[in-house]
């Protein structure tokens, strides 16, 4: 078919989904002169030339009883794309994330006869397995954006194609914004230039606070006895309470420079850093910043993630490296003491620093270099010539 004017279908439940989403459509745009885009998006998909059928804030849940209470939504949403797929005037699917939505989605795609491809799939590997039957005969081709994920789809005969991570992309649009030739300084966000930095990094959800930042900031406390030369940044995400962070950290007793949002800038300029496990591992690897992976959850969720997650090594950072890069305190094991002792080493040893240096370079060598939106449109503009 000719590639002028398709009319590409896209689906972002999630804000994050929502940027990533964005980015593919302006990609796009300049691959496919005159495509059309439909779909359902947020603010950031309108604004780069969705037109939106379905609001995604109305699908952005957490939660068995908030997803519960959003039942209606869901319903409407797939009436939508229902619509739409039966007009005849949609030439591919575009899911973005969200499986437990998007892949029920896709059957309905398919049934229309329109062919799918899925950007940022299902992490099968880690936990429900047989998702990937599902996907196999719901999905034309799978985009991934880690690059271990391709020789498993590979092996079960599922086309996929590594096309890099977004988050390499974030991190060189963050180096661009800063406000002068070499990058960001300490004393950008308010801190000293010539002292150690220390980032902590809890999380961006309230359960996550609760259960991680307490002993980060008691770590904290212990590494300010050892080395007062070190200062201590807590960047807050735009999803969590300020104030009441702020004043949690005022009552801990320990100096710690609190930052509105500009996590992944604060990182570029970071000595180490003490992270919840989750994509902020790859974002510090990344920035060349070594630290240290924790996590707690309450005792029953752990068991039962335990249970369903068969995997040695939790945080993406080691998963990418294939091997344990960073150090991962986990529920017990993450104590303030473990935490300060493992930021210390990081500071004072320079054979413990060297050697986790050269695994993030590692890493980032196989996380590959930017482009993912313009590599993930060539691949949709290739299924659209297929099909």
């Amino acid at each position: 078919m000719p590639l002028t004017g398709p009319s590409l279908f896209l689906s972002a439940c999630e804000p994050s989904a929502d940027l990533h989403g964005a980015h593919l459509i302006r990609a796009l745009a300049e691959k496919l002169p005159g495509a059309r885009f439909s779909g359902i998006g947020g603010e950031r998909m309108a604004a780069a030339g969705q037109e939106r059928l379905f609001d995604a804030r109305d699908l952005s849940v957490m939660g068995l009883t908030e997803v519960l209470g959003r039942l209606g939504a869901v319903r409407r949403a797939f009436g939508c794309a229902r619509t739409a797929f039966a007009g005849g005037g949609v030439d591919v699917a575009v899911l973005i994330d969200s499986p437990d939505f998007n892949l029920r989605l896709a059957a309905r795609a398919k049934r229309a006869g329109i062919p799918v491809v899925y950007f940022i799939g299902p992490k099968f590997w880690a936990w429900r397995k047989g998702r990937l039957k599902t996907i196999s005969k719901r999905v034309d081709h799978m985009m991934v954006i880690l690059p271990f994920e391709q020789p498993l789809y590979d092996a079960a005969g599922v086309p996929a194609t590594y096309v890099g991570n977004p988050l390499v992309d974030e991190m060189h649009e963050a180096v661009a914004r800063a406000p002068r030739g070499g990058g960001w300084r300490p004393s950008d966000f308010g801190l000293d230039d010539t002292r150690e930095l220390v980032v902590l990094m809890p999380g961006s959800r309230r359960s996550e606070i609760e259960n991680i930042l307490p002993d980060l900031l008691a770590a904290a406390r212990l590494l300010a006895a050892r080395r007062p030369e070190a200062q201590c940044a807590l960047p807050i995400a735009e999803s969590l309470d300020g104030e009441t962070i702020r004043a949690q950290v005022a009552a801990a007793g320990v100096p710690v420079t609190c930052v509105a949002g500009q996590a992944v800038e604060l990182l570029t300029v970071a000595t180490v850093a003490a992270m919840a496990s989750g994509t902020v591992t790859l974002q510090a690897a990344l920035a060349g910043v070594p630290g240290v992976v924790v996590y707690r959850a309450s005792p029953l969720t752990w068991a039962i993630g335990r249970r369903l997650v068969k995997l040695e090594n939790v945080s993406l950072v080691n998963l990418v490296a294939g091997e344990e890069v960073m150090p991962e305190l986990l529920q017990r094991d993450f104590t303030p003491q473990a935490v300060c002792d493992r930021l210390e080493a990081l500071l004072a040893d320079p054979a413990v620093r060297t050697a986790q240096e050269q695994g993030i370079e590692r890493v980032r060598e196989r996380m590959g270099g930017p482009g993912a939106p313009e590599r993930a449109a060539q691949v949709v503009a290739g299924v659209l010539e297929a099909a």
